[in-house]
């Protein structure tokens, strides 16, 4: 019996590319999220609108989002490949 052999690299390629096929087909509209949370979300956006900031600005308020979030800057490029997809 032959035993195949897989590299770490490919592993995670592989592991990688299920999860993006999985993320991919979800439906983000439908995904509940906490009440407290969507409260908290919706007083954000209506601060965010109701101050009318210039872009720049308004660029600066989301960089500091993203940033608290942690997510870098690949992952941010994927994020924003896959809600285009889904848009």
């Amino acid at each position: 019996m032959e035993v195949m052999k897989i590299t770490k690299q490919q592993l995670k390629d592989i592991i990688r590319e299920e999860l993006d096929s999985a993320i991919s087909e979800i439906d983000y509209e439908k995904i509940k999220v906490p009440s407290t949370l969507k409260r908290f979300m919706d007083k954000f956006t209506t601060a965010l609108k109701d101050a009318e900031l210039p872009r720049q600005k308004e660029i600066a308020v989301l960089y500091s989002v993203i940033k608290s979030l942690g997510i870098d800057e690949k992952e941010l490029v994927a994020y924003v490949t896959k809600l285009k997809q889904a848009m």
